[in-house]
């Protein structure tokens, strides 16, 4: 770069910096530290920090392909070999909290070919504000869409059956019979009940317990993401088993009632603290109250199935 090019750059960093702390995020750039040790600040703060925006331009890109001089931007191939290291050892977490910013007169060119297309790119003119909203939603965890609330999942019916009248009798009187010889089943008659439970009898068998707490700091974002996961399959699976309970001849329990209560009180309680920018610090909270939803659901699990 010229002296006008970089001084250029240096205040659209500047300006990009100003910006998100005027949002209320903590900014920590080079820019505005003095007296540092430059030897560890740039690793520090990216192992500190929740996410890392790399700006890239063609002297970053030398840098990251070791194509500069030797002796210049040691600092950042310092910063870069610790983001590298971080992806080697795990490629999620780089993903998760890293993100490059495309700032005015950067091309895709600019950008080192290993993460052009592995991290999340944004477009952004601090100048103008162009592009910081998005921006600011990624790094809030504020998603500019959310889906509502799942409905129930509508019990539909089969087709008529293909078999002949004559057969269907037959069977209806095989079951009379086995009855009167004393057979009970808590099983209802109808094929297509049958059917429904057996297959809600082998989801609950399959559904696995919530994550098990993280013991590192670099693998919150993660266990984050396995809990959402988690809990959206338990929401499926309650739904499936207040459907399937409807299919029952005898109406559901006081006791099943209140179960299915504190169950949806409890999954709408996790995804409460798992939507807000603070979910990071409410790990135990939420662990606890995914250990209670694993309960509940089994006990709602048995009291679906009986009689």
């Amino acid at each position: 770069m010229t002296d006008e090019q970089a001084t250029s750059w240096r205040d659209l960093v500047r300006a990009l910096a100003e910006r998100l702390n005027a949002a209320g995020c903590v900014v920590r750039a080079d820019l505005f530290e003095q007296d540092a040790d430059w030897s560890r600040w740039g690793p520090e703060m990216i192992k500190k920090s929740d996410f890392t925006l790399i700006v890239p331009s063609k002297a970053y890109r030398e840098r990251w392909d070791g194509d500069n001089r030797p002796s210049e931007g040691a600092g950042a191939a310092r910063e870069i070999n610790v983001l590298k290291g971080r992806f080697d050892k795990n490629q999620k977490s780089l993903r998760n909290r890293t993100i490059i910013i495309i700032m005015p007169g950067i091309t895709k060119t600019d950008v080192p070919d290993e993460i052009y297309s592995y991290l999340q790119r944004y477009s952004v003119n601090p100048e103008t504000n162009e592009g910081m909203e998005l921006l600011l939603r990624r790094l809030t965890k504020q998603p500019e869409f959310v889906l509502p609330n799942r409905g129930t999942v509508a019990a539909l019916p089969p087709r008529p059956s293909a078999i002949p009248s004559d057969r269907v009798q037959s069977s209806r009187h095989d079951e009379t019979e086995s009855a009167a010889m004393g057979t009970t089943t808590w099983l209802p008659a109808a094929e297509k009940q049958r059917d429904e439970v057996s297959r809600l009898v082998q989801d609950i068998e399959d559904a696995s317990p919530p994550p098990s707490r993280p013991s590192e700091e670099d693998e919150l974002d993660e266990w984050l993401a396995a809990l959402a996961n988690w809990i959206d399959d338990t929401s499926s699976l309650v739904d499936e088993i207040e459907r399937v309970r409807s299919l029952m001849p005898n109406d559901p329990s006081i006791r099943f009632v209140r179960a299915l209560g504190k169950v949806r009180t409890s999954i709408q309680s996790i995804l409460d603290n798992l939507s807000g920018p603070q979910a990071i610090t409410r790990v135990d909270r939420l662990a606890d109250s995914a250990a209670e939803v694993c309960e509940l659901t089994k006990q709602l699990a048995r009291l679906s199935l009986e009689p």
